[in-house]
């Protein structure tokens, strides 16, 4: 994306605005202020892939550099460590204490619908944070036209991405009511020792319309793929967990297949997913190091940025970070 110096000072700053706007938290019903809220535990994985309580997040930047993604060490109790202002401290204390304690178990059902729930929650922040900071560049009458109608075909998709996010909450939350009618589908694996922690939620623009979409957005319906992925290491292994609604019988990822596959093709799927559909990820600081010095961190993050545009998101991807163990 070009802009110029002009440009960037004013999205910079409209950007800094928008951060600093009140949220309110997500669980429905209540109007409290949200505070920051772990979408993993910072005294569970977090905590078992830390050095003196730091690790290696993926960060996206603020100001339009080459790359528009880093990695930077911080604290997991500082910053953005897997944190979103997500809900109020009473809520976030109540409705996931299942999934904070020394012992969760990831077979069971509500348990993964929790966590799906916070990693969804996570990603409708950070579009409606988006949709702010868009709406507030574009209220700018000094703005170039060059800026304005990259960030108005942004807006559109963002304004799409919320609509649907709030969607797939409600059928979450239906859910969590009455869990014992099961509207997802979710894959588990122990894939062994990878210090590497996320939690992640995305969809796939397959086959769909923006004009269409955009034109009646009450009544449109999702036509993508939507997944919700946890990364959580243990003391014993690493489990991966893969999750979507039971009617997607066509998906991006076939569970029929993806159930059976052998550990080299897990890798495989986990490694297109962390570098074409997330930037909720952190890894430890041994790992980082010992990527780094083969010189994969930079491949990384030049794969992230090649398929970070959406038509490039069904492509194959040749590249994979796990090949260099």
């Amino acid at each position: 994306m070009f802009i110029t110096r002009k440009d960037r000072r004013i999205v910079d700053n409209c950007r800094a605005k928008a951060r600093k706007a009140t949220k309110l938290c997500y669980s429905p019903g209540c109007n409290k202020n949200a505070i920051m809220s772990h979408i993993q535990q910072a005294e569970g994985p977090l905590r078992l892939i830390a050095k003196e309580g730091k690790v290696m997040q993926l960060m996206l930047n603020n100001s339009f550099e080459i790359n528009p993604w880093r990695f930077q060490k911080a604290g997991i109790r500082e910053g953005d460590i897997l944190r979103f202002w997500g809900f109020c401290k009473e809520c976030d204390s109540n409705l996931f204490k299942d999934v904070e304690t020394t012992d969760v178990d990831y077979y069971d059902y509500r348990n993964l619908l929790l966590l799906s729930y916070r990693a969804l929650c996570n990603e409708l922040y950070k579009k409606e944070y988006n949709l702010k900071q868009f709406d507030k560049i574009l209220k700018s009458t000094e703005i170039s036209s060059a800026c304005r109608e990259q960030f108005e075909y942004k807006k559109l998709l963002t304004r799409v991405g919320i609509h649907h996010t709030h969607q797939e909450k409600k059928l979450i939350e239906e859910n969590l009511i009455n869990f014992n009618d099961k509207h997802y589908d979710f894959l588990i694996f122990k894939i062994g020792e990878i210090n590497i922690c996320g939690s992640i939620y995305f969809s796939l623009p397959e086959a769909f319309n923006l004009q269409r979409a955009l034109a009646d957005l009450t009544n449109c319906q999702r036509r993508e793929g939507s997944y919700f992925v946890q990364l959580i290491p243990t003391k014993e292994t690493t489990f991966f967990i893969i999750g979507r609604r039971k009617q997607m019988t066509h998906g991006y990822y076939n569970f029929s297949t993806l159930a059976i596959a052998n550990e080299a093709y897990i890798f495989e799927v986990i490694n297109e997913i962390l570098l074409k559909f997330s930037e909720s990820w952190c890894m430890s600081i041994e790992y980082y190091d010992q990527l780094q010095n083969k010189g994969i961190i930079q491949l990384i993050l030049s794969t992230m940025k090649q398929y970070s545009r959406p038509e490039m998101k069904l492509e194959a991807m040749t590249f994979n970070m796990f090949n260099y163990k």
